[in-house]
Protein backbone atom coordinates (compact mmCIF):
# COMPACT_ATOMS: atom_id res chain seq x y z
CA UNK A 1 0.00 0.00 0.00
CA UNK A 2 1.33 3.47 -0.85
CA UNK A 3 2.13 6.10 1.91
CA UNK A 4 -0.71 8.35 2.07
CA UNK A 5 -0.46 11.68 3.99
CA UNK A 6 -3.46 14.22 5.55
CA UNK A 7 -2.47 17.48 6.17
CA UNK A 8 -2.66 18.36 9.59
CA UNK A 9 -1.89 22.24 9.32
CA UNK A 10 -1.82 24.54 6.70
CA UNK A 11 1.88 25.28 6.88
CA UNK A 12 3.49 21.96 8.03
CA UNK A 13 3.12 18.41 9.28
CA UNK A 14 1.26 15.72 7.57
CA UNK A 15 -0.57 12.47 9.15
CA UNK A 16 1.09 9.38 7.56
CA UNK A 17 -0.35 5.96 6.96
CA UNK A 18 -0.36 3.18 4.17
CA UNK A 19 3.52 1.76 5.59
CA UNK A 20 4.73 -0.31 8.60
CA UNK A 21 7.76 1.78 9.89
CA UNK A 22 8.31 -1.12 12.11
CA UNK A 23 10.14 -3.34 9.10
CA UNK A 24 12.52 -2.67 7.02
CA UNK A 25 11.24 -0.48 4.01
CA UNK A 26 11.31 -0.75 0.59
CA UNK A 27 13.75 2.13 -1.65
CA UNK A 28 10.07 3.19 -3.06
CA UNK A 29 8.11 3.74 0.11
CA UNK A 30 12.05 5.46 1.49
CA UNK A 31 11.50 7.77 -1.19
CA UNK A 32 7.72 8.32 -0.78
CA UNK A 33 9.17 9.44 3.03
CA UNK A 34 11.42 11.67 1.75
CA UNK A 35 9.35 13.47 -0.83
CA UNK A 36 6.42 13.90 2.02
CA UNK A 37 8.94 15.19 4.52
CA UNK A 38 9.91 17.54 1.85
CA UNK A 39 6.34 18.56 1.75
CA UNK A 40 4.93 18.61 5.19
CA UNK A 41 8.37 18.76 7.42
CA UNK A 42 7.08 16.86 9.92
CA UNK A 43 5.11 13.10 9.62
CA UNK A 44 2.88 11.56 12.66
CA UNK A 45 2.55 8.09 12.04
CA UNK A 46 -0.43 7.07 14.54
CA UNK A 47 -0.63 3.74 15.91
CA UNK A 48 2.84 2.46 15.14
CA UNK A 49 4.67 2.20 18.55
CA UNK A 50 8.17 1.18 18.11
CA UNK A 51 11.22 -0.61 20.43
CA UNK A 52 14.19 1.77 20.62
CA UNK A 53 16.18 -0.63 17.99
CA UNK A 54 12.88 -0.72 15.68
CA UNK A 55 13.12 3.56 15.67
CA UNK A 56 16.70 3.10 15.09
CA UNK A 57 16.74 1.25 12.23
CA UNK A 58 13.64 3.25 11.03
CA UNK A 59 16.05 6.63 10.92
CA UNK A 60 19.08 4.59 9.21
CA UNK A 61 16.99 3.97 6.21
CA UNK A 62 17.35 7.71 5.42
CA UNK A 63 21.00 7.86 6.27
CA UNK A 64 23.60 8.38 9.03
CA UNK A 65 22.44 9.33 12.38
CA UNK A 66 23.15 12.31 13.67
CA UNK A 67 24.14 12.43 17.59
CA UNK A 68 24.08 16.03 18.08
CA UNK A 69 22.29 16.50 21.06
CA UNK A 70 23.56 13.48 22.35
CA UNK A 71 27.27 14.98 21.85
CA UNK A 72 26.18 18.11 23.99
CA UNK A 73 24.21 15.89 26.86
CA UNK A 74 26.39 12.99 27.00
CA UNK A 75 27.46 14.49 30.91
CA UNK A 76 24.86 16.46 31.80
CA UNK A 77 21.70 13.68 31.89
CA UNK A 78 21.41 10.76 33.12
CA UNK A 79 20.51 8.62 30.05
CA UNK A 80 17.33 6.66 30.47
CA UNK A 81 16.68 5.33 26.55
CA UNK A 82 18.81 2.25 26.66
CA UNK A 83 20.57 3.75 23.35
CA UNK A 84 23.38 5.82 22.78
CA UNK A 85 21.55 6.82 19.49
CA UNK A 86 18.30 7.79 21.20
CA UNK A 87 18.03 11.03 23.13
CA UNK A 88 15.07 12.19 25.42
CA UNK A 89 13.49 15.40 24.52
CA UNK A 90 11.11 15.56 27.41
CA UNK A 91 9.14 18.60 29.59
CA UNK A 92 9.67 15.87 32.63
CA UNK A 93 10.39 17.80 35.68
CA UNK A 94 13.44 16.21 36.50
CA UNK A 95 14.88 16.69 33.12
CA UNK A 96 14.21 20.72 33.33
CA UNK A 97 17.21 21.40 35.23
CA UNK A 98 19.35 19.91 32.61
CA UNK A 99 17.96 21.83 29.51
CA UNK A 100 19.56 22.93 26.89
CA UNK A 101 19.59 26.57 26.78
CA UNK A 102 18.68 28.52 24.09
CA UNK A 103 22.04 30.15 23.53
CA UNK A 104 23.92 26.85 23.15
CA UNK A 105 21.41 26.09 19.74
CA UNK A 106 24.54 26.87 17.41
CA UNK A 107 26.10 23.60 18.03
CA UNK A 108 22.88 20.96 18.03
CA UNK A 109 23.31 19.93 14.34
CA UNK A 110 27.15 20.28 14.02
CA UNK A 111 30.35 18.99 14.62
CA UNK A 112 32.27 22.25 15.71
CA UNK A 113 33.42 21.83 19.28
CA UNK A 114 31.82 23.47 22.40
CA UNK A 115 33.05 26.31 23.64
CA UNK A 116 33.87 26.03 27.46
Amino acid sequence: MPLKVKKLHPLFGGEASGIDISKPLSAAEVAEVVAAMDVYGILLFRGQPLTGDQQIAYAQQFGPLDLGLRKINKTRVKHRLGHEALIDISNEPSYLAHAIQRDQSYSMFNDAPIPS
